[in-house]
Order: C-alpha cells, then structure tokens, then sequence
C-alpha cells in the first residue's frame, strides 16, 4: 500500500526513505544519476498503482509532466527540461530497467496473467509453424489438421487482444513504454519463463 501525497513529494526525505521497499527492485540499488532522488519520487507518483496521480490525471503525458514537477524538477532549468524530455521519451536507459522492475514488483498478479498468456500464445505459435506431419492422401486428417491450426489461430488472436489490455493496466497506457519495453525484450518461451523467477 501506497500513499504517496504532495506533502511527501515535497518532503526533505529521500524516497528511498519515505519507500524502502524500493530498495527491493532490481537495478533501484545500481541506478546512479545526479537526480535519482528526484527520478524515483517522478516514478512512485506517475506510475505505481496507487498514486493519487494516476486516478488525477488520466491522460499519461499529462501525468507525466505533473508527476516530474511535483518530484523537484523544473521546466526552467535547461539540465531539469533535458531529463525530464529523457524520462517522457524513455530514452533514459538505466531507468527504463528500473521501472520495468517497478512495474512487475507491484503489480504481481497483472504480471503473472501476463507471463501466463504469453506463454500460451507462443507455445501456440510453436505449434502453428509446425509442417502438417499427414501423409499424403490422407485428405480428412489434413482437413482436420488445418481446422486446428485454424482454431490455434484464433485463439492467438484472442490471446493477443487480452495481452494488450494487460499491457496498457502494467504500464499505466503509457504507450512509449509500452512500445519500448515489449519491443526491447524479445520475449521468447525462454525468457518468460525467466521473467516469472525474477520477480
């Protein structure tokens, strides 16, 4: 639980302070930048779950820029507006991977209907590109054969529709991330499975 208000924004506390369980997180420990203070406050207030942000502000880049000047940074110092256009853009690297981390840590189940569903929707893949193993003649095996890769199909497609819910819940609709995050890490069968273990 999570109450992360204006007042403790503002606060002289670090938020590794006022949130230790941020220490939890991979990479939270190893991200080094002159402002981290400021990047994770930005982080708790536009992305976790239960910020009083999220429910304020439904359109994300609006969120975004609220959350980053709340957090202590300002659109009138030129070193302030570059992180924060890094921070929307998800061009800063090592963040990105912190809040990755973030994102699975506090919305476990989420992730792990995630995990689930892509799991099944590349085992199905599997199967898809599988060559029909019918021999030749046998036209009702085939027929039945290619009416399953037909069902597989759909369910893939039905599969894929839930994934893009869960995705855009995980990630708060921020669509750059989306985009970025599912695009950087080429899932495979492998690295789902992996994906479960780390969390």
């Amino acid at each position: 639980m999570i109450d992360f208000s204006p007042l403790e924004a503002r606060s002289k506390k670090t938020a590794l302070e006022l949130y230790p369980f941020l220490m939890d997180i991979d990479g939270v420990d190893e991200f080094r930048h002159p402002d981290k203070d400021a990047v994770l406050k930005y982080m708790l207030l536009a992305y976790h779950p239960k910020s009083f942000m999220v429910e304020r502000y439904t359109e994300v880049n609006k969120r975004k820029e609220e959350a980053a000047l709340l957090a202590g940074l300002s659109k009138s110092r030129p070193k302030d507006e570059r992180l924060m256009e890094m921070l929307f853009e998800h061009t800063l690297e090592d963040f990105v991977k912190v809040l990755n981390a973030f994102l699975i840590h506090v919305n476990s189940r989420l992730w792990s209907m995630v995990t689930a569903n892509e799991y099944v929707f590349w085992e199905y893949q599997e199967k898809l590109i599988s060559p029909l193993s019918i021999e030749i003649g046998k036209d009702k095996d085939a027929l039945t054969a290619a009416g399953i890769k037909g069902k597989l199909m759909e369910e893939m497609e039905k599969i894929n529709d839930r994934l893009d819910r869960f995705y855009h819940r995980l990630y708060m609709d921020d669509t750059k991330l989306i985009t970025r995050s599912t695009k950087k890490k080429g899932i495979t069968l492998e690295s789902i499975a992996g994906g479960v273990h780390k969390v």
